[in-house]
């Protein structure tokens, strides 16, 4: 049978690309669909800012005319610039259970990375960590949340046989804010904190308000609390506008806790999200023409909350403003009634996160993992 393997160059080629996952998980009740308009603007120098700074490459595999998978490639200059060795990261990857068409993708972008001077490649990862990253190795028969990756369990089987090797893990949890004592902790230091006067927590009408007047300096937190962690590089400038402006569609005020110090600085902030899957696989991640409207309704109802970013400045950590915060979300998680919360990937040596859980009962879920392969 014919392989072949063919970059995205046209629009022909782009709708086989964008449409594949549609097929391949036609029949999954787990996979969460993306965003399309987000999967064709990653091709789109206009709409995606990274196409000027990084070398991308869009994959697709057939056999005998039929797509029978699909990757994308990057060389992200700031991995070098922030210290890391020349590398390829591979994300978008999606792919039939045939070693033969899976080597056939890999050997081309392997092929493709080499000739650039790339030391390895390594992913699932995107340009920067607000893209989906990671293989799903354990938690197949869970839902996905919509910042999550999921894939069939034979990807492990193609990564392990064509020579990839673990890099590292995430975990995900599901929490549930059933523990009244560790609660009522909560509640009593974030009262004690507010009575001190060092740091207020903002009120605002909606989501926008908080991104018109604290979307940057929220980003600006977000990558130094970040900057240390496994495959994280800087967000710059024209990409947090476009993240800030999707944030305000997704986001619901009740699910934003932003702390200010006296001189009405951000001092931390902690980020939900409504568990928007449901709403994904029934539109299969189409806004328009009818989405939308779905989109605004599960964005006011709902009963589980996708766990976003939390940090703290350097100099205000250990003082208790992470129980502040996670009790300002608990008022919102009583009046929505939520079954429970769920975490994003929380990295395997992360101690510090995992240890802000505290004592909420919890059940890991779920674990992803980044790969790596050596092509010198």
């Amino acid at each position: 049978m014919k392989i072949e393997v063919k970059e995205v160059t046209n629009k022909k080629i782009m709708k086989l690309f964008v449409k594949y996952p549609d097929v391949l998980y036609k029949h999954d009740q787990y996979y969460v669909p993306t965003f399309k308009a987000d999967d064709y603007d990653l091709f789109n120098p206009k709409k995606n800012p990274y196409l000027k700074s990084c070398d991308t490459v869009g994959l697709i595999v057939l056999k005998d005319g039929i797509v029978y998978g699909r990757v994308f490639g990057i060389i992200q200059p700031l991995d070098i610039l922030e210290g890391r060795e020349k590398r390829c990261r591979f994300f978008y990857l999606d792919t039939n259970n045939d070693i033969e068409t899976f080597s056939a993708l890999f050997d081309y972008l392997k092929s493709w990375a080499l000739k650039r001077g790339c030391k390895n490649l390594v992913g699932p990862l995107g340009f920067n960590d607000t893209d989906r990253e990671g293989m799903l190795i354990e938690g197949f028969d869970t839902r996905g949340t919509f910042v999550s990756l999921y894939n069939y369990p034979y990807y492990l089987d193609l990564m392990e046989k064509y020579g990839f090797k673990k890099d590292v893990d995430w975990f995900q949890y599901k929490l549930f804010f059933t523990d009244k004592v560790f609660l009522d902790k909560l509640d009593t230091i974030a009262k004690w904190i507010l009575k001190k006067g060092d740091f207020r927590v903002l009120e605002f009408k909606n989501s926008k308000e908080v991104v018109k007047q604290y979307g940057y300096q929220l980003f600006e937190l977000i990558n130094k609390t970040y900057s240390k962690l496994y495959g994280v590089v800087e967000i710059e400038k024209e990409i947090i506008d476009i993240l800030l402006k999707k944030f305000s569609q997704i986001v619901s005020k009740e699910l934003i806790v932003l702390v200010v110090d006296k001189e009405n600085e951000l001092a931390g902030f902690a980020l939900c999200f409504p568990h928007i899957s449901p709403w994904l696989q029934k539109s299969k991640g189409r806004l328009f023409p009818f989405g939308f409207l779905g989109l605004l309704h599960n964005l006011k109802h709902y009963d589980i909350v996708d766990l976003g970013l939390i940090g703290v400045v350097d100099k205000y950590k250990n003082l208790g403003l992470n129980a502040l915060m996670m009790s300002y979300l608990g008022i919102g998680f009583k009046r929505h009634n939520i079954k429970h919360l769920e975490t994003n990937l929380m990295l395997e040596n992360n101690e510090n996160i995992l240890s802000q859980m505290g004592h909420l009962p919890r059940v890991n879920h779920k674990k992803n993992r980044s790969y790596i392969l050596p092509i010198e």
